[in-house]
């Protein structure tokens, strides 16, 4: 891993990146893949990344917006997504 990656800078004790460790994050992209098309509409957004931001909602109670917004600031929450190095802008 390089030494700027997400993994060597945050602090792996923080309850977010506990909790993504214990999710099963290949069987939820693998039951998802079937609803994402190669052939159909825009270019699809990680599956990773989609159920991260839809379980960081839920658990913090944001709005869309808001999630949006606090992804873009907390490197945590780009950890808990997937993102293996800072990410600017929007997620999706």
């Amino acid at each position: 891993m390089e030494s700027g990656s997400l993994e060597n800078i945050l602090d792996q004790t923080h309850p977010l990146l506990i909790i993504s460790k214990k999710i099963d994050w290949v069987t939820l992209i693998t039951s998802c893949y079937k609803y994402y098309s190669k052939r159909e509409g825009r270019p699809a957004i990680p599956i990773r990344l989609m159920i991260g931001i839809l379980l960081l909602k839920f658990i913090f109670s944001l709005s869309d917006e808001q999630v949006v917004a606090q992804w873009e600031e907390n490197i945590y929450y780009q950890a808990f997504t997937g993102q293996t190095s800072i990410t600017k802008g929007k997620p999706c």
